[in-house]
């Protein structure tokens, strides 16, 4: 830690620049603004050094400097990026269970107590019926919802609206 907080003292714009670099560079494997901030912020540090050292006399006054041009710059970052930035074509994609709401699937065995599982795209799931206790295996059912790590399901009736299964 010494010879980075010597460093910093004999060469604060060299090392300042690094430090901005090396966010940068983090930045590209982030991909989500985050760090463009802080980064922009590190290099404004080595600016002002390079051109007025005297404004920032220490490392102490300039870790502060860092510490609010970061944080400034991290919200704007984020408010500016915003155009580029494609959030709604994240959505769902961690959220497994969400993507089998309204799929249709077969009861993969007896359901008893109103519980048991089904397979949707080749994963098997823990299922409650939303209403009822039984149901054979094999039976067709939809899912309406999911609670508790568990899928909601409802008995579909044979030539229903939804026209049957689409998965054995």
């Amino acid at each position: 830690m010494d010879v980075i907080l010597g460093f910093m003292n004999s060469h604060a714009v060299w090392g300042w620049i690094i430090v901005g670099l090396l966010l940068l560079i983090a930045e590209t494997f982030s991909g989500d603004f985050f760090l463009a901030g802080p980064a922009a912020a590190a290099l404004l540090v080595a600016a002002v050094l390079a051109v007025h050292p005297p404004l920032l006399p220490n490392l102490n006054g300039q870790l502060l400097a860092f510490a609010a041009l970061a944080f400034a710059l991290g919200i704007s970052a984020r408010r500016i990026s915003a155009p580029w930035r494609d959030d709604a074509a994240a959505d769902g994609i961690n959220d497994r269970m969400g993507r089998t709401l309204g799929r249709e699937t077969l009861a993969n065995g007896e359901f008893v107590g109103g519980r048991g599982t089904v397979q949707v795209d080749g994963v098997m799931w823990r299922a409650r019926l939303e209403e009822g206790e039984t149901v054979p295996s094999g039976a067709p059912l939809i899912v309406t919802a999911h609670r508790n790590g568990q899928l909601i399901v409802r008995r579909l009736q044979p030539g229903g609206a939804a026209g049957g299964p689409s998965e054995p």
